[in-house]
């Protein structure tokens, strides 16, 4: 293993470690005391501890996949990464406190807008299933013009979902 891939794997178990253990304290103080509220945020630690590897183990992934072809790399994570970054130009011109917890991401919009969890779930897990197909495609191509085709596809894709998003129930 590289010396640079060490420090990232012992910088990522350290921040699990860290994570896991306040989830154990915070699980002992919160039976000792009665807390439901310690308790809580022990659950929500518990998904933030499950979540590091799994972002951990994508990001390696994505990096492999740049390395074979730019364009599915970043077909990947496109409707995340544009979702993200307009929310958080939006919320940076409304002046809001963009660090902040809030609702204001167009999935959770759409939600409040009136659409279903199993509909917006649904329609975002069409839109990556439809971005991983543009990928593997681009992959196995190996053409610029077809990564390009598949790259304005994927904007397309992801800018109908984020309309439908946007638009809550007619």
């Amino acid at each position: 293993m590289g010396r640079r891939k060490f420090y990232i794997a012992a910088g990522a178990a350290t921040v699990l470690a860290l994570t896991a253990g306040f989830m154990v304290v915070e699980v002992a103080g919160g039976l000792w005391t009665g807390s439901l509220a310690l308790l809580a945020d022990a659950g929500h630690m518990l998904g933030d501890a499950g979540s590091l590897p799994i972002g951990l183990c994508l990001a390696f992934m994505l990096i492999y996949v740049a390395e074979a072809n730019i364009a599915a790399a970043m077909l990947l994570p496109l409707y995340m990464i544009v979702d993200t970054s307009i929310t958080l130009v939006r919320r940076i011109i409304n002046k809001e406190p963009f660090l902040s917890a809030h609702r204001s991401h167009y999935y959770q919009r759409a939600v409040t807008g009136g659409r279903s969890v199993p509909e917006v779930t649904t329609r975002i897990f069409l839109l990556g299933f439809t971005l991983a197909l543009l990928a593997v495609g681009a992959t196995l191509a190996q053409s610029i013009a077809l990564d390009l085709v598949a790259l304005a596809l994927g904007v397309l894709a992801t800018a109908a979902t984020l309309h439908w998003l946007a638009r809550g129930r007619a």
